[in-house]
C-alpha cells in the first residue's frame, strides 16, 4: 500500500491515543510446486495498541487499501492478512495475544460490503471518515493546530481553509 495512506491512517489513530506501527513484516514459509520449501514474507500494514496503566486495553491490526473491496476480495484479505497463522505468531511475539481487532481501512465503502465485512468481525473505515475526524479535531482546537510528524493533519487544515473540502 502507499505510504501515503499508511500514514493517514496512522495519524488517525495516533489522535485516538494509539500507539502505531505500520509494515510490520513476518515470514511466510511455504512449499513451492516442487515441495522445496521457500520463505517469504508478508507485513502487516497497521498494528495499533491503546495504553493504560501498563496493559494493552485495546489492539488493533488493520489492511489499508486506496480502493474499495468486493466481497471475495474482503474474504480474501480477511483470510490473507487477519486470520493467517503466521500473522497470529507475528501477533503473538509482538503484544503476547493474537485476538486483535480486526480494522479494514478503504477509500470508500459500499453500504452492502460493510455489511458484510462486519459479518467477519472486520471494522470497516472510509478515508471521508478519516478525514471528517481529522476536521473535528481541528474544530476542537479552535483552529488549526500544528504537530510536526503530523503532515496529514496539517494538509487537511491547510485544504479546509482554503475552501478545497467542502462543508458538511
Amino acid at each position: 500500500m502507499p505510504d501515503y495512506y499508511v500514514a493517514l491512517v496512522k495519524e488517525y489513530l495516533e489522535l485516538q491515543g494509539f500507539i502505531v506501527r505500520t509494515e510490520t513484516k513476518y515470514e511466510i514459509q511455504r512449499k513451492d510446486k516442487r515441495g522445496i520449501e521457500r520463505t517469504s514474507w508478508g507485513d502487516i500494514d497497521i498494528l495499533a495498541v491503546q495504553i493504560q496503566d501498563d496493559k494493552v486495553t485495546k489492539a488493533i491490526i488493520g489492511e489499508v487499501k486506496a480502493e474499495y473491496k468486493t466481497e471475495k476480495e474482503i474474504e480474501e484479505l480477511n483470510q490473507e492478512k487477519f486470520e493467517n497463522a503466521f500473522v497470529r505468531e507475528k501477533l503473538g511475539e509482538l503484544l503476547g495475544k493474537t485476538n486483535c481487532e480486526k480494522y479494514l481501512f478503504c477509500w470508500s465503502w459500499h453500504p452492502s460490503r460493510k455489511e458484510f465485512a462486519k459479518k467477519l468481525g472486520i471494522t470497516p473505515v472510509s478515508f471521508d471518515e478519516i478525514i471528517t475526524f481529522i476536521l473535528e479535531k481541528a474544530k476542537e482546537h479552535k483552529g488549526w493546530f500544528y504537530l510536526k510528524d503530523y503532515p496529514n493533519v496539517m494538509l487537511v487544515q491547510l485544504l479546509k481553509s482554503k475552501g478545497y473540502l467542502k462543508k458538511r
